[in-house]
């Protein structure tokens, strides 16, 4: 393979910057370092190794991926099952000769090739041209040749997925299940003798956990001669992209191109300052006076792409030497405003005469007031029909075809003191990784110029603005913390028009935060065994979220839990599990349940066997048949419950107390005949059951029969 010294050149500016940021966050520690990612039907892994020496020893020995099943259908298993290999055979990178095809094709295959198999890794100064450039390159070449090899590959890797894959550092894993969580594990195959330990990589994942890629919002553009300068937040994207795709379109918006074969590296050299809150990139424009588009989209580690941003758009321009500058503007007594001006005179020659322009806001929707040049010669402006606030800015425009120089924005107030109307249909919705969206119904005022937002973790309490700059749309993202005490987090709105005169705060909308914490568990306090069953009372959970309690039972002996009973809430503490055999002994656990669905840990269980009094149940199936023809009395019955030893028969004429008649010793026995019986009188019967355990049944009902 042909050596890549030339190509690697267009690389020596980032990355001393891209290897710094890698080496300052385990510059001690040999480790793999692991990442997943949830797709709609598959899991996405990437790792990478901590240290040039841990990326060595990998590359030699490969790797080896593995995964545990932790929880399904959101309960954690017990006991968890072993880990099962995801590959056969220890990854490692494709062989010298797999890489030619892939490296035609793809340039950071070929730096990933060149960093794993080139038999030099030492960048040519001979073909630096600068001494810019041969500067950075003598300061490449004073770090060792392993050190390069393992910043270049992790790079190459970083931002193409396809040299990630064939560089051993990328797996898909598709035999996944949408209702279970894993736990993956990465690790070094073989250690070989005398080498350091290197830490295996882990990350806990499933299915459930995946959201789709966040879409770049509020681009700025600042255009200038053959240029423009791109800005966006890099708060919260650049937790979720590793590089971004910058795109533009030079026919109106309707195709867009990429900018660049390189993507724009998310990299934070060491050190950097906290306050640096924005990414910034310069394109060079082919011609000024031609409007160009612009949108950006966020690469992942993965090889996912986001939604592409807002466009925007705008037109370079070449400026004069000088700017015309607004003395002062100022509200006339008949409420039209006069704006004045001057340009160095120096300069003034270049200038052929002016416009003036207006906007309701600073940064945009500038329009020009006059329908014809202004002379050069002019230094005021009257405007008739002012707005409530105005920015008014003076062009200077050049005698060369497209030149011109702008004042910097001049504001005027006309006097107003009524404030907008309260902002109404504050809604809002919070996602899994904290991301707020808010949303509210635009107010009918014409001179209505935008909103602010506060938020608090206290309905009742002190509100801090969270809108850097007023909202002129009626949307606004927010991202919060959700590890946190606090369940709920409130949010006030405040209408503000053109001379920022302020409404006064909305109806507190209260969102729930992502419950990531499961509730306290319940514990029990007292129990009892009583005849009827066995009573037990318990301390309800304390988390304030918890939406039911969950009441579980097992026999002595059996293996699984069985649910008995649901309670609504807290308020309920006590419970007589009455469905109980009095020869068996039972455990019972409680679960309490939140509203975000999660369980917490079971309670310590408790033991108990429900109290025996030694009296069963009545036989309530007796009946007692005369028969006068046969000289006998006939009786009949029916008991079901177990144990039962023998039955006595109790008997007596009418009035008189019952006295033992026989004892049928038969368990099985449903009758009896009474040979013993007198004519022509009245008896009474009864029947009790006796037990092998000396229990007895309570005496059935009596029944009177004529004979």
């Amino acid at each position: 393979m042909k050596t890549l010294c030339s190509f690697l050149l267009l690389f020596v500016v980032i990355m001393p910057l891209y290897a710094q940021k890698k080496d300052t966050t385990l510059k001690t520690t040999h480790a793999i370092k692991l990442l997943g990612q949830a797709s709609p039907d598959k899991i996405l892994l990437r790792w990478a190794t901590s240290s040039p020496y841990s990326w060595k020893i990998a590359t030699e020995q490969g790797v080896i991926v593995e995964r545990q099943l932790i929880a399904k259908s959101g309960k954690v298993l017990r006991p968890k099952p072993a880990f099962t290999k995801l590959t056969n055979i220890p990854l490692k990178p494709l062989p010298l000769k797999d890489w030619e095809t892939l490296a035609k094709k793809n340039q950071f295959a070929a730096i990933a090739a060149q960093a794993l198999y080139g038999k030099s890794f030492q960048v040519s100064q001979g073909a630096a041209k600068t001494s810019t450039t041969k500067g950075m390159v003598e300061m490449l070449n004073q770090s060792t040749e392993l050190e390069n090899r393992y910043s270049f590959a992790l790079f190459a890797a970083d931002v193409s997925v396809e040299t990630a894959q064939a560089a051993a550092l990328y797996l898909e894993d598709s035999s996944v299940q949408k209702d279970e969580m894993y736990l993956y594990r990465v690790y070094v195959a073989t250690r070989p003798k005398n080498t350091l330990a290197i830490d295996t990589g882990y990350v806990y994942v499933g299915v459930s956990d995946y959201r789709p890629l966040p879409q770049i919002r509020e681009i700025q553009a600042e255009f200038s001669d053959r240029s423009v300068l791109l800005s966006w937040d890099k708060n919260p994207y650049n937790r979720f992209f590793t590089a971004y795709q910058i795109e533009r379109s030079e026919d109106g918006g309707k195709t867009f191109k990429a900018v660049s074969d390189l993507p724009f590296l998310n990299t934070e050299p060491y050190g950097a300052k906290e306050d640096l809150k924005k990414n910034f990139y310069i394109d060079s424009l082919k011609q000024n006076q031609k409007e160009y588009f612009y949108r950006i989209k966020g690469m992942n580690a993965f090889g996912q792409i986001s939604l592409p941003s807002d466009t925007v758009s705008g037109m370079g321009y070449i400026p004069l030497r000088g700017n015309p500058s607004i003395t002062k503007a100022y509200e006339l007594k008949n409420g039209h405003i006069q704006v004045e001006w001057q340009f160095p005179a120096e300069t003034l020659a270049q200038v052929k005469g002016y416009q003036i322009e207006r906007s309701k806001t600073e940064q945009s929707g500038f329009e020009s007031l006059n329908t014809q040049i202004l002379p050069v010669s002019t230094t005021f402006f009257v405007d008739t029909k002012p707005a409530r606030s105005n920015y008014y800015r003076i062009k200077a425009l050049g005698k060369k075809e497209g030149e011109y120089a702008m004042s910097f924005p001049y504001r005027v107030l006309a006097q107003d003191s009524i404030a907008p109307s309260i902002p109404e249909g504050v809604e809002g919705t919070i996602d899994s990784n904290g991301v707020v969206k808010l949303s509210w119904k635009k107010g009918k005022e014409n001179d209505l110029y935008g909103y602010r937002v506060f938020r608090s973790n206290f309905e009742n309490q002190e509100y801090s603005q969270v809108s850097k700059e007023p909202i002129r749309a009626t949307v606004f993202y927010d991202t919060i913390n959700i590890k946190t005490l606090s369940k709920k987090v409130f949010y006030k709105i405040v209408a503000l028009d053109e001379v920022f005169n302020a409404s006064d705060f909305s109806k507190a909308l209260p969102l729930k935060r992502p419950d990531k914490n499961p509730p306290s568990p319940a514990n029990f306090v007292h129990y009892e065994a009583k005849e009827e069953g066995i009573f037990l009372k318990w301390a309800s959970s304390s988390s304030e979220d918890v939406k039911k309690h969950l009441l579980y039972r097992k026999e002595q002996g059996a293996k699984d839990w069985k649910l008995i009973q649901m309670f609504e809430g807290k308020t309920v503490q006590s419970y007589t599990d009455k469905e109980t055999d009095l020869s068996s002994v039972y455990s019972y656990i409680l679960v309490a349940v939140d509203e975000s669905g999660l369980e917490s840990n079971p309670s310590k269980p408790i033991m108990a066997k429900r109290l025996d009094s030694k009296i069963r149940v009545a036989i309530d199936v007796f009946n007692v048949v005369a028969d006068r023809d046969k000289k006998e009395i006939r009786l009949s019955w029916d008991y079901k419950e177990k144990g039962v030893y023998a039955f006595w028969i109790y008997r007596s004429e009418k009035g008189k107390p019952l006295r033992l008649l026989t004892s049928v010793q038969d368990a099985n026995a449903k009758s009896y005949i009474d040979k013993e019986a007198s004519l022509n009188r009245e008896y009474q019967y009864a029947i009790k059951a006796i037990f092998q355990d000396n229990a007895q049944s309570k005496m059935s009902k009596s029944i009177l029969v004529i004979y």
